[in-house]
């Protein structure tokens, strides 16, 4: 999930890329049997705004739910 949210998002050519008040983070996390996977790129202002440029996530869902009866 997570290389493929990498691959999706663009990871090896924006990591290469250095500009100023600009980055990039990715994260990844499992559920019930699900897998999720994000990459953001962020960028600051010389005002200290912060702006979402760029957000690229991946989902595999395969939870189970058991619903009992009492």
């Amino acid at each position: 999930m997570l290389e493929e949210a990498a691959r999706r998002f663009g990871w090896r050519e924006r990591v290469r890329q250095k500009e100023a008040g600009v980055g990039i983070g990715l994260a990844c996390g499992t559920e019930k049997g699900s897998y999720v996977a994000a990459c953001v790129e962020v960028a600051v202002d010389a005002a200290d705004r912060l702006t979402v440029r760029r957000v690229c996530q991946v989902f595999e869902g395969a939870a189970q739910w058991s619903a009992r009866q009492p």
